[in-house]
């Protein structure tokens, strides 16, 4: 079963990325903006700057991932929940599709909103690296993750329908610091380098210590 396991590991990541996509991305963004609208009618148009209306992915290359996201940050808080959406899905009646809204304490002590999640394949390839009977190991798992996020970023620069409904947010544990270790207030978007194996036209690097512009949050 290892055997079988290891040949076939180059197709972990790239399998992962389109099922992710197929099986909710292309679903979901398509219909983020309208979902917004709604929200905004209800929230007294909380959510005003159309540049945040974006689902934010967070593509850890280290897998490591937090289910409360407020437990790797103490400037980040969850607030509400967009409008679920509700699609009949492989024999499942009206299955729910939903994003959280967070709070993200910036500086002086403004408070931003941003709709923001970890990408739930990374989550994945991190417990296959924990499962002996994967014979997948630490490095395959950096492998896959590397490959996982340039194979999504490749699909979603591709995608019609779900342009400028995102950005997808690469950060490297050992070179920008754990998620816990971000100061998600004081951060700054700016394009992959060049000779960056991730697609710069969709994704983006965390940066840290640069500040936002307030213009971006509203």
């Amino acid at each position: 079963m290892s055997e079988i396991c290891e040949k076939n590991n180059r197709n972990v990541a790239h399998g992962l990325a389109w099922s992710y996509y197929v099986g909710y991305l292309k679903l979901v963004l398509p219909r983020l903006k309208d979902l917004i609208s709604e929200f905004n009618r209800a929230n007294n148009n909380l959510l005003t700057c159309k540049e945040t209306w974006k689902l934010h992915i967070l593509l850890p290359v280290s897998c490591e991932i937090y289910d409360d996201l407020q437990k790797a940050d103490s400037h980040i808080q969850y607030w509400k929940d967009l409008p679920a959406l509700q699609l009949d899905r492989a024999g499942t009646k009206w299955r729910s599709y939903k994003q959280s809204i967070y709070k993200i304490l910036g500086s002086r002590a403004r408070l931003n909103y941003c709709i923001v999640e970890y990408a739930p394949p990374l989550q994945s390839l991190y417990a296959m690296s924990q499962d002996e009977s994967a014979a997948f190991s630490r490095e395959d798992r950096l492998e896959q993750a590397q490959l996982f996020c340039r194979t999504l970023g490749e699909i979603l620069q591709h995608s019609k329908e779900c342009m400028g409904c995102y950005r997808l947010i690469v950060y490297e544990g050992e070179e920008w610091g754990t998620v816990s270790a971000v100061h998600w207030g004081s951060f700054m978007y700016r394009g992959i380098p060049e000779h960056s194996h991730y697609p710069s036209e969709v994704t983006l690097r965390l940066w840290l210590g640069k500040p936002l512009p307030s213009a971006c949050f509203s």
